[in-house]
Formats: C-alpha cells, structure tokens, sequence
C-alpha cells in the first residue's frame, strides 16, 4: 500500500498561482523519514512561513525527506480564472484552480502507481481544507463509480497539527509556489533547500503548471476525446 500526502497553497483571493503538492511512497519510505523528522520538530508543528528564519533547520529537514525516496508531485495554475473557465460548459466539470490541481494530482497518482509500483493501492490524505473537501469526495467517488481512479483506495482530509507527514508536504508546496511566483528558471528552484535538495539527490518534481492557455487547450482536447479524467502525461519538474 503505497500513501501520499499533500498540501494546497495560493488560494486566497487574487494569488498569482494555486498549487497542491505533497509525495507518494512506500510505508517504508515514510517510516525512514519519521523518526528523523520528529527527532529534529520535537514538540514544534512545522509550518514554513513561520519558520523561514531557522535556515540551517530547515536545510536538515530538507535533507532527510530528499534522501527518502519519496517521489514529489503536485499540479498548478496561473493567470485569470475566471477568464480560462469561461468556455462551454467548464465550470461545471472545474469548479475552481484548487480542484483543478486536485484532479490532476489524483490522476499522476493512479498513473505512477503503474509505472513505479507495480499498480499498487494508495491511501490520500490531503491537509485540512472545508471550503473545498465535500467537492473533492465528491469528485473521488463519482470517477471511481464510473471506473476510473482504480488505484485510488482512499481520499480523506488530515491536520498537519496531528499528522506530521502533511507537515513534509507543506515544506514542498510552499517551496514550488515559491518558485512558481517567480517564473520557474532554474535559479528559482536551486534558491530553495528542499527543491535543491531533491535535485541533489537524483529526485525530481513531478507536476504539471496549467497556465490560462494550456488550461484551455487542455480541456478542448479532453472535449474532443469525450468526458474523462484530466489527463497528464508522464510528468517532469517544469512541463508546462
């Protein structure tokens, strides 16, 4: 059984990107991770804006998840929404950039279950998000009662509070809307620890970054092949 984890960022009013983004690994993976990264939160709750001054630390989180083996992954937008969902009848199949992501997240997961782990199930767990989280289910279960999403074994909403594992996938979607923000050279994601970190491990960043324009060819090209997923290919760190 394999468990991801993510966290959304940029979506408050007006943000120039949403993003969600966590990893998926093994149980094993994620064992090795957790005795180091409780070992140096102790009693503390990581969350990155407030703790961007404590470099060296989180330099030393950066490194523990980087030399894990977890697989980073995630799905973002930027530009007008309101203007890329105006097509057809779109609004009603992507409510918004948040479940946009999420969908786009949920189908990498079910396509690297195949190419990585022998097609094996995966327990989601998302952080904490009630203006968005009864949709989300909703979405789960209505691919999976129309055979898609085989993959997906459960879906269920968790707080970095109780849950260290979302406090890791806060670390990487803070960083990549970071970076996003500022054009996703390749300065950008060098600029911060865990991204670098990944990098310097052999990992990647698996997602992809909808601008307004390949939103809309997107979703012509998912109109022209019938109602499904969105689909993502095999995704590499800056595809656009």
């Amino acid at each position: 059984m394999l468990r991801a984890y993510f966290d959304e960022t940029g979506i408050h009013a007006n943000s120039p990107v949403t993003f969600i983004a966590g990893f998926i690994g093994t149980a094993d993976q994620w064992a090795a991770v957790e005795g180091q990264w409780l070992a140096e939160m102790g009693p503390d709750v990581f969350h990155y804006k407030f703790m961007r001054s404590q470099t060296e630390r989180i330099e030393r989180l950066a490194h523990i998840v980087a030399s894990s083996g977890l697989l980073a992954l995630g799905a973002g937008f930027s530009g007008n929404w309101e203007r890329a969902i105006s097509h057809r009848d779109w609004r009603n199949r992507v409510s918004d950039p948040y479940h946009l992501c999420f969908e786009i997240c949920t189908e990498h997961m079910e396509r690297l279950s195949d190419i990585e782990w022998q097609s094996q199930q995966v327990e989601v767990t998302f952080s904490d998000q009630q203006d968005y989280a009864k949709r989300a289910q909703y979405i789960w279960r209505a691919h999976k009662a129309s055979g898609f999403w085989k993959k997906i074994a459960s879906l269920a909403y968790g707080d970095p509070k109780t849950t260290w594992q979302l406090q890791v996938a806060d670390m990487i979607a803070y960083e990549v809307f970071q970076c996003m923000k500022t054009g996703d050279e390749g300065s950008a994601w060098e600029h911060w620890p865990l991204c670098r970190a990944l990098l310097d491990h052999g990992g990647d960043f698996l997602g992809v970054y909808h601008t307004e324009k390949t939103f809309i060819e997107m979703m012509e090209n998912v109109d022209k092949k019938g109602r499904a997923p969105l689909k993502a290919e095999r995704p590499t760190r800056r595809e656009k």
